[in-house]
């Protein structure tokens, strides 16, 4: 009998040393491949994916497969209809990245709660000041609203209330009494839309299902409030969201979490000045930061003048001669 073929579809993250350590002890064969495109994906025993559609069509094209592990939570990029009628078992990572995705969700909370996105354009700019940043909030003066307390809603309300934050949640799954022994409060879904200065997304994705925050959950939202999705862009109606990044609340949508992940093509909400990528988490994210308060986005302070320029390297110039001394 032929040593089991294990392909793992996630070369783009660099070898994994683990994986492969683990799957050799057991005699296998593993090969990496860049796409499900791949011819070796026909002849595999094991599919390993992380975010890659497997749909229908590729899992009509396994010949030989027994299972397909999803190295990660959800399961809405694998088609389980399909895999089910060919008889393929399908497996995932329940704990995977709890308190990384957690930390990231923490983490776009705090940049904008402390307005370093602003901060770091005006520095950037040559301006010194804190007027670019606006109004800082106080944690004990904010309210995070999470939708969804599974795992890592549970890990951004421990996060959150070690900070300081008053924390409520919205679960239909979750007993109320479950919420409340976590040190958070539970309100219905109206109520907490209207109560939270941060929304943070943490629910699966149910295919076929509408999105869940649509314009009519936006309207509900304050002016000032802003939306954290390290979750599924399909949860999200994105040109609801941009109609409101327009004029209301702000968005830090995680890439990972966008619909149709990588992008297909630059739409207007891509091109849309507020609409920013960088760095992001998850996996293998990236964040879209909107920054500052009010209408269309961050008021963003004139380029320093001359005498203002002077007046800082003077400042430099005399710090400097006093450390000398």
């Amino acid at each position: 009998m032929s040593a089991p073929h294990i392909v793992i579809a996630y070369r783009g993250l660099g070898e994994s040393p683990l994986e492969e350590t683990v799957l050799r002890q057991t005699g296998a064969r593993v090969t990496y491949v860049d796409t499900l495109d791949a011819p070796e994906v026909r002849g595999a025993d094991a599919l390993l994916v992380t975010i890659q559609p497997v749909t229908a069509a590729v899992i009509g094209t396994l010949a030989r497969c027994k299972i397909i592990s999803r190295v990660g939570v959800g399961l809405d990029n694998i088609d389980l209809p399909a895999a089910t009628a060919r008889g393929i078992w399908v497996t995932n990572v329940p704990d995977y990245a709890i308190d990384e995705v957690s930390m990231h969700a923490i983490a776009l909370m705090l940049a904008q709660m402390r307005r370093i996105p602003a901060y770091a354009a005006a520095t950037r700019a040559g301006c010194w000041d804190g007027s670019a940043a606006s109004t800082l909030r106080r944690p004990g003066l904010t309210t995070l609203g999470i939708l969804g307390f599974g795992r890592i809603g549970r890990a951004v309300a421990a996060k959150a209330r070690g900070l300081g934050l008053r924390v409520l949640a919205h679960d239909p799954q979750i007993p109320a009494a479950t919420i409340v022994a976590a040190g958070v409060e539970p309100l219905g879904w109206e109520e907490l839309l209207r109560a939270a200065d941060y929304l943070s997304l943490h629910l699966p994705l149910a295919p076929g299902r509408p999105p869940l925050i649509d314009g009519a959950a936006l309207a509900l939202l304050s002016p000032h409030a802003y939306l954290i999705n390290t979750a599924r862009g399909g949860l999200i109606d994105e040109d609801a969201l941009l109609a409101a990044r327009r004029g209301g609340p702000r968005c830090s949508h995680d890439r990972a979490a966008r619909a149709g992940s990588p992008f297909a093509g630059r739409s207007a909400r891509d091109r849309h000045p507020t609409h920013r990528l960088g760095l992001g988490g998850g996996e293998r994210g990236r964040a879209n930061e909107g920054g500052g308060r009010g209408g269309a986005g961050a008021a963003r302070r004139a380029p320093p003048q001359p005498r203002e320029r002077d007046r800082h390297r003077r400042s430099i110039a005399l710090i400097a001669a006093a450390r000398a001394r």
